[in-house]
This record gives structure tokens, C-alpha cells and sequence, in this order.
């Protein structure tokens, strides 16, 4: 049995210009696409049809499933370590100073504005 012909509205045909970049950017790139189950191709329309914000934080895959930005994951976990650090610290010390009070309180105001955005409140 032939495979279904596509509407002429879905064909990919149309090129854009190349893009350069370095080794390194590809390569996240390649990765980036493949975390989220996408060619690169897949991965870069969706990112340039995205709506222009600064502050969109997800993605939206074909299904209109909501997938955070991988850049975003990246600097959360590197958060997350970093405070998991300082944590066992002032355990051990049982002494946590006031700054990382504030810098706790700082956090917990941007993961509220994060679920508030992937409407995970």
C-alpha cells in the first residue's frame, strides 16, 4: 500500500539561507533538537515560529504538548546544584546566613513566575 500524498500546503519544500555557526553551537543544537524528539530542521521552525518574547519559557512540540526550553533546564539544574551545595554546608555548620535567606526568597519569586507561565501553579 502507497504512503498518503501530502496537501501541497504541507510539502516542505521552500529553502532558507544556511546558517553559519560554530562546531560547538551545531552540536547543541543536534542535541537540543534530539532531547525534544525533533529533527534540527523540526527544531529550528519551531524555535523561529515561536512569538518573539523575552521571557517564553517553553516550547510546544507537534502534539501541543508544552516542553521547557532546554537552556532554561540547563540554568535551573545549575541552580539547583548550587544551592544543593550550600545547603549541605549550613547543615553541617547549622548556620545559614541571611543572604542566602534572601537569595532563597529571590528564587521562590521566579519559580512561581516560571509555573505561573507553564500554567503549572
Amino acid at each position: 500500500m502507497a504512503r498518503p500524498q501530502k496537501k501541497e500546503a504541507d510539502k516542505l519544500m521552500a529553502v532558507l539561507p544556511p546558517i553559519r555557526c560554530t562546531h560547538a553551537e551545531k552540536a547543541r543544537f543536534k542535541q537540543q533538537a534530539h532531547s525534544m524528539g525533533k529533527s534540527v530542521s523540526e527544531y529550528v521552525r519551531g524555535l523561529l515560529d515561536r512569538p518573539a518574547k523575552p521571557d517564553a519559557l517553553a516550547l510546544s512540540n507537534d502534539n501541543g504538548e508544552t516542553i521547557l526550553d532546554p537552556q532554561l533546564v540547563f540554568q535551573l539544574r545549575s541552580i539547583g546544584n548550587n544551592i544543593n551545595q550550600a545547603v549541605r554546608k549550613f547543615h553541617i555548620h547549622d548556620d545559614m546566613p541571611d543572604e542566602l535567606r534572601e537569595c532563597s526568597a529571590v528564587l521562590n519569586q521566579l519559580l512561581t513566575t516560571i509555573f505561573k507561565q507553564l500554567n503549572l501553579e
